[in-house]
């Protein structure tokens, strides 16, 4: 069981997920790297968590056997979501889905897309219950409230930032 603060909950995503969903890998994020999970939502541009870019200095996005530098270019820590901009781009993009949360409830079931050992992998996921998330932000400064869905998974250490 995982809470949706760990992923980016995009809804029913149209084409093709896994071609879209890359590895990110960041350092200056202190004691190592920091590895997430990220998704194209359109050329060039990667939607994922922000608190896996904390502190990046230098952020490597990797799509198979391709890979490329990005840029952070919109940063929102009590959201916990971030957008990185492709050097290259190398990845087809998804459009998010335009969904009303309340149509997703207890017992939905889904998919969650995650980039582990060089490759995008799927997973089941259930909706066990929405929940409104109380916690400090990314920089631990202050809190912060969102909505979010506590998840049924199989999550593990650098899914952050994958869509559901």
């Amino acid at each position: 069981m995982v809470s949706a603060a760990a992923l980016i909950v995009c809804g029913a995503c149209a084409g093709d997920p896994p071609s879209a969903t890359v590895g990110i890998a960041v350092t200056g994020c202190p004691p190592e790297i920091a590895h997430g999970t990220g998704i194209v939502i359109e050329p060039g541009l990667v939607l994922t968590a922000a608190h896996t870019l904390k502190g990046a200095e230098e952020i490597t996005v990797t799509n198979g056997d391709r890979e490329t530098t990005a840029s952070i270019v919109a940063f929102d820590p009590e959201m916990d979501l971030a957008y990185v901009r492709l050097a290259d781009d190398i990845g087809r993009a998804v459009p998010l889905a335009n969904r009303d949360a309340s149509e997703i409830t207890r017992g939905t079931e889904g998919r969650a897309y995650v980039f582990r050992g060089g490759e995008a992998l799927v997973l089941d996921v259930t909706i066990r219950r929405p929940v409104t998330i109380h916690t400090e932000d990314i920089y631990v400064e202050g809190d912060t409230y969102r909505a979010g869905f506590e998840l049924d998974a199989d999550i593990e250490a650098g899914d952050s930032g994958g869509p559901v």
